[in-house]
Parts: structure tokens; sequence; C-alpha cells
């Protein structure tokens, strides 16, 4: 097993299986322009609540919440530069994935509240026990997972059609253009060896831009039918 130098803070934890375009740091914050990238997310959050306070619309603080956990989870993920901490930055993407996705099986058949964790908490548990115990396909399985969202979301534009699809396109492009500098350094096709520019904090920027008009898009849901959750 690869381990930090002992000389540097997180010496004591094992790397993650994959390297970083961003040179690592002897320091607590291992990958300083990641880390504060991820900071977006935070920031996404901290606007959908401040709508939720003034409109008091459940979507607004639902995808506040989602934000705010992924945000934490990459600040420790790519501030330690650690696999125990990678392993909440890939579990918080499964979080937000199977809540999506219970929503639109929500909007597809009727489903109570129980259902509906039932639904996320399954895909949680097996996407995550995957990655904590082999520690690889993390990124093949967010793909996965939002694969199957977009499919499902297909599928409700057939039965359970939206009156605008104006900020779902919006979402969807601005994660493209995002995914696009995400697949491009992990796959290291363009890796920057510099502290001031790095393609994955684009991919942050960008993802948690994208967040904020997925949460307009569902804040449609409000004034149209929903099947009652009890």
């Amino acid at each position: 097993m690869a381990f930090h130098s002992p000389i540097c803070p997180w010496s004591h934890f094992e790397l993650p299986n994959f390297t970083s375009c961003e040179p690592l740091r002897c320091s607590i914050i291992r990958e300083p322009l990641n880390t504060y990238s991820s900071i977006a997310y935070l920031i996404a959050a901290a606007v959908l609540y401040r709508r939720y306070l003034v409109k008091g619309q459940k979507f607004d603080l639902e995808f506040s919440i989602m934000a705010a956990i992924i945000g934490v989870a990459s600040v420790l993920g790519h501030g330690s530069f650690t696999r125990f901490f990678f392993f909440f930055d890939f579990a918080a993407q499964f979080v937000f994935f199977a809540y999506l996705i219970s929503l639109n099986f929500s909007r597809l058949w009727p489903l109570t509240i129980r259902k509906r964790m039932f639904i996320a908490g399954t895909i949680i548990l097996v996407s995550s026990w995957h990655y904590a115990t082999f520690g690889t396909l993390g990124v093949l399985t967010v793909e996965i997972l939002a694969a199957f969202y977009l499919f499902l979301e297909i599928t409700c534009f057939f039965k359970d059609r939206m009156p605008q699809y104006r900020d779902l396109m919006w979402c969807l492009g601005i994660f493209g253009v995002g995914f696009l500098f995400f697949a491009l350094d992990i796959t290291k096709a363009v890796c920057i060896h510099s502290h001031y520019f790095q393609m994955h904090s684009v991919w942050h920027i960008l993802s948690a831009v994208s967040m904020y008009f997925l949460a307009n898009h569902y804040a449609q849901l409000v004034t149209r039918r929903l099947p009652r959750q009890v």
C-alpha cells in the first residue's frame, strides 16, 4: 500500500487509488485549488437555502442540503487526498443521484416516503459498499447512476411532463461541459500540474451551478400534482 510521507500531515492515511494533476502539498490542505473550488457547492447551498427562507419552496431546501453534503465531502476528500475521505466524496454523489432517482420514481408511480427512502437507501448502500470494499469504479458508478437518472427523466417527460424544460437544458448543458473537464482530467488526457488552474476545479464550479438550475426544474412540481407521500 502507498502511504503519505511520514513527515507530512495525513501520513497515517492510505492514498486513493488514483493520482492528481494538481501537485500535492505537504500540508493540511494537499490540493489547494481543488479544495477551495469545492466551496462552489457550499455557495450553491447557501443561495438555495436563502431562497428557501424567502419562498418556502421545499425543493430549494432539499437541493441546498444535497449541495452542502457534496461540498463538505469534496473539501474533505481533496483537502486530505486520502482514500478514507474520498470515500465520502463519492458517497455524497451516490446520495445525490439516489435522491434524484427516487424522486423521479415518485413521479412515475405513487410512492410513500418509506418506499422512496428504501429505494434511495438501497442505491446508496450498494454503490457505497462496492466502492468501500474494492476502492474502484467510483467514477463508473456515478456515471451509471447519472445515466439511469436521465433515463427516468426522459420517461417522466412522456408520462409526467413539466410545463417547461429550459432550466433542465441549462443544467444538462452546464453539467455536460463540466463533465468534459472532469473526464479530461481524470483520464489524464489533459493534465495540468499547477496550483493556478485545474480542470477538476472547473468541474466543481460548473456542476455546482448546474445544481441550481436543476432545483429550478423541480420547483415546477410544487404547483403541480404530486403523488401523496405519507
